[in-house]
């Protein structure tokens, strides 16, 4: 398996970084257009917040003419106090064996501090030499993410 960390402070108050990376919009905002996302379908949302056992159907087409690849993303954790707050997401039915995601939020010198922790394995008997590779991905993407979470809330 692979692990890749990546960390950001907001100039924003805990509690609106957690309800905004808590929602649909939220997610939506924060992936680049070049990948082509489509939330095909949400299950067990409250009003447009995840909240843990809700489901996502999702739909990446990068480019627009890459091929496409599906994926649900199940909310298997969920905790927010006035502190800390965090989330995971895991990966079913998606292009990796293993993807899981855990989002923490904490309140730190007036702001808030976001960690991002993913580890991924890709499949098949070449997978402990090719799963560095999904980090070639990763890089840009939670650059572009923590850079629109600042964009959107400082």
């Amino acid at each position: 398996m692979t692990t890749y960390r990546r960390s950001v402070w907001v100039d924003a108050p805990l509690e609106r970084v957690w309800a905004f990376h808590s929602t649909i919009a939220g997610l939506r905002a924060l992936t680049p257009a070049l990948l082509g996302l489509q939330v095909a379908a949400i299950r067990g949302d409250d009003d447009g917040t995840l909240v843990t056992g809700s489901e996502i159907d999702l739909r990446m087409r990068p480019l627009g003419v890459l091929p496409a690849s599906a994926w649900t993303s199940v909310i298997t954790d969920r905790e927010a106090s006035s502190q800390r707050c965090w989330f995971i997401d895991v990966m079913r039915g998606g292009p990796f064996d293993h993807w899981q995601h855990v989002h923490t939020f904490e309140a730190v010198d007036g702001g808030t501090r976001i960690d991002d922790v993913v580890t991924v394995r890709l499949g098949g008997p070449l997978a402990p030499l090719v799963s560095p590779a999904a980090l070639i991905g990763l890089v840009p993407m939670f650059r572009y993410r923590h850079g629109q979470t600042r964009t959107q809330l400082e």
